[in-house]
This record gives structure tokens, C-alpha cells and sequence, in this order.
């Protein structure tokens, strides 16, 4: 029997419609929406450069879930 390569991968397989996280950016505005790593995220505060994948009571990004 020979394996096929598989297509499938790990991100999900919706489409994350809001803007890609970038370090460089500048989120002064709290609500904007940003999406990294197959989820979409809001900020909590003005931020730049911090993960939104770092989330929790203290985390800058609220996860909205995946995209």
C-alpha cells in the first residue's frame, strides 16, 4: 500500500478576514481586531509588539476564537 501525501494541515480551514498581527504595528485603538495563527483577536489597551496568543486576566488580547 503506498501513502498518499496528506492535504490537510493544521490551520483551520476558515478565512481569518481581519488584518494580520504585526510586532510593528501600532494598536492604539481598543477593540481593533488583528488575526494571527488561525484566530482572530481583539486589544484590550494601546499595545504593539506583544503576542495576542499571550491572552488570560493580564494578557493585551481578548481571543475572539478561530478563523
Amino acid at each position: 500500500m503506498s501513502a498518499s501525501p496528506s492535504s490537510s494541515s493544521s490551520t483551520p480551514s476558515g478565512t481569518c478576514t481581519a488584518p494580520s498581527w504585526s510586532a510593528t504595528t501600532a494598536y492604539a485603538t481598543t477593540g481593533t481586531q488583528a488575526s494571527w495563527r488561525g484566530h482572530n483577536y481583539t486589544n484590550k489597551w494601546w499595545t504593539t509588539g506583544e503576542d495576542p496568543t499571550i491572552i488570560g486576566a493580564w494578557g493585551v488580547r481578548n481571543d475572539l476564537g478561530v478563523c
